[in-house]
């Protein structure tokens, strides 16, 4: 089965859940590059894996999310900001995980791979 969804929550905080300390030696990537990261944050909310578990409850929050930009993949992806349920922060980094992101722009090629920290959004609306 995939560890991602099926931790529980004590190996979940372990793996996945880092101190803000531990990110604060990333350079993030500046306001100049946000029309990347602006397209970056829409791929992650149109493959958002909403938890069904969730939805049936009515549960919702925003996860913050960090990781590396490798090529078209995220990789070592830590939650900055848990949003209080362990389906919807699961959920999280499901969705980074298999989200497929662009390519690197040629003029942020000197940044990639790049770090980066995004919010996740579940809403029922």
């Amino acid at each position: 089965a995939d560890d991602i969804t099926c931790l529980n929550s004590k190996i979940f905080r372990e793996r996945y859940i880092e101190s803000n300390a531990f990110w604060k030696a990333f350079k993030i990537p500046s306001e100049s590059d946000s029309q990347f990261i602006g397209q970056i944050r829409n791929d992650i909310q149109s493959h958002l894996k909403y938890p069904e578990m969730a939805k049936q409850t009515n549960m919702q929050g925003r996860v913050r999310v960090a990781f590396t930009l490798v090529g078209n993949h995220a990789k070592n992806i830590k939650i900055l900001k848990s949003s209080g349920e362990n389906l919807l922060d699961q959920g999280a980094i499901k969705t980074v995980h298999n989200t497929p992101f662009p390519q690197c722009p040629q003029k942020l090629q000197s940044k990639c791979p790049m770090r980066m920290a995004v919010w996740v959004r579940f809403s029922m609306h």
